[in-house]
């Protein structure tokens, strides 16, 4: 390579310039995002990055279910209800699944500015039987001292398809 003049070569070209904007898709949490983020804000060298994060879209959709439940019983009421709780969260509605009380749980509390909502879902059951389980649950009683109205919903599914 010295007898052809090709070791130098190399020596003659100028750098490419360097990327100083760049663009990452990760969790926001992720150990590699703060490593990697680390090396490039403290190199040795002084080169400086500006750094932009892009949520990956699937930590999106994980921190959106957080809010969710996982001690529904029963699948097919389970499916009904993170529906009916995705729906409702994606409208701007406070909603709380699962809510415990002294004596039960309520399957979705829901509240607005101006009232609150307890909604009660069964599958295969009359609405008979969502009010008896609300009345002996006492679910109105961890709603007392708040003076908005309430009203409860019953959502009744049959198991069946047609």
């Amino acid at each position: 390579l010295e007898e052809e003049g090709l070791m130098d070569v190399q020596k003659g070209l100028s750098l490419p310039p360097l990327p100083y904007s760049l663009a990452i898709i990760s969790a926001p949490g992720a150990a590699g995002l703060g490593d990697f983020r680390h090396h490039l804000l403290d190199n040795e060298y002084g080169f400086v990055f500006d750094i932009q994060l892009f949520e990956a879209f699937m930590q999106r959709v994980e921190r959106f279910f957080d809010g969710g439940d996982y001690q529904v019983a029963g699948k097919a009421e389970l499916y009904f209800q993170n529906t009916l709780w995705a729906l409702f969260k994606l409208l701007g509605l406070y909603v709380d699944v699962e809510r415990h009380t002294t004596d039960g749980r309520m399957d979705i509390l829901m509240q607005t500015k101006d009232y609150v909502y307890i909604l009660e879902l069964k599958i295969d059951q009359s609405a008979d039987a969502a009010l008896q389980q609300i009345e002996e649950k006492q679910y109105a009683k961890a709603l007392e001292g708040d003076e908005r109205p309430w009203m409860i919903l019953i959502f009744l599914c049959s198991s069946v398809i047609p």
